[in-house]
């Protein structure tokens, strides 16, 4: 099993971020983000108070652009409460997307591709964003084949680059389970080998981010990097998925006037 995942994990940290030509974005002029896929990108914590629940990787994403100079716009039909999170009275968030008008994504808990396949074109022609940070397939890896998914993410991806061919869409190697299958390591593989590359080569604006090396530690899946060793991650393994994502939106909408 960790043999793949240890081969995964040495070669997609030489994964580029970058897929296409960087379109330099205003300073002033907020750049519509779209965070897409599962309870991850809602936020969840293993835990039954969901604390310190800090947005998942969103909070420190936010925090991280705008300290770059970004002006920043978080888009998407879901919200803290509506997504299936939820914090706890007297717990506040730092920051706090709720109090910025920054708490809309489109993560939603115990969802996979299918739901995304049936909601994306709605979510793309209604709420127009600039980039797409995509990650999705782990709650599918236990009902549908590795194939499937695989089908299922490129439509969901041909559907985005088709109704808005200017938006960015960053698909992620998704975070590991806890329990490791293999399965999962696999999918990641086809994202990185076969996904990916067949929208590059078409000439979409297609990069890819790799959220999965980093829980791996000496060829084993690292539990301490998740919350109550379970299934999301850790508070401190959100902020580095955030660090993650930033640097993959820097590499194709770097600031107006800074260099690459």
């Amino acid at each position: 099993m960790f043999k793949s995942m240890l081969a995964l994990v040495t070669i997609c940290v030489l994964t580029s971020f970058a897929q296409a030509d960087p379109v330099a974005v205003s300073d002033s002029a907020p750049l519509r983000i779209m965070c897409v896929g599962d309870s991850v990108t809602a936020g969840f914590m293993d835990t039954p108070q969901q604390l310190p629940f800090q947005f998942g990787f969103r909070g420190k994403l936010y925090a991280l652009l705008v300290e770059k100079g970004y002006a920043v716009q978080f888009v998407g039909v879901a919200s803290n409460g509506t997504d299936g999170t939820r914090i706890v009275a007297g717990h506040t968030p730092t920051p706090d997307l709720r109090a910025l008008g920054q708490d809309k994504h489109c993560g939603f808990a115990g969802r996979g591709t299918v739901y995304l396949l049936e909601n994306i074109e709605n979510w793309v022609t209604t709420y127009k964003p600039d980039v797409v940070l995509l990650m999705v397939g782990i709650n599918d890896i236990w009902k549908l084949p590795n194939a499937r998914i695989v089908e299922n993410l490129t439509a969901i991806m041909e559907k985005i680059v088709t109704l808005s061919p200017t938006t960015d869409v960053i698909v992620a190697q998704t975070t590991p389970m806890s329990c490791g299958p293999q399965l999962l390591a696999d999918y990641n593989i086809l994202i990185r080998d076969t996904v990916v590359p067949s929208f590059v080569a078409k000439g979409k604006r297609v990069s890819i981010v790799d959220q999965y090396s980093f829980f791996i530690k000496d060829g084993k899946i690292d539990v301490s990097l998740f919350s109550n060793g379970q299934n999301h991650p850790s508070a401190s393994a959100y902020d580095h998925m955030a660090e993650i994502w930033a640097k993959g939106i820097e590499a194709v909408r770097p600031i107006q006037g800074t260099k690459k």
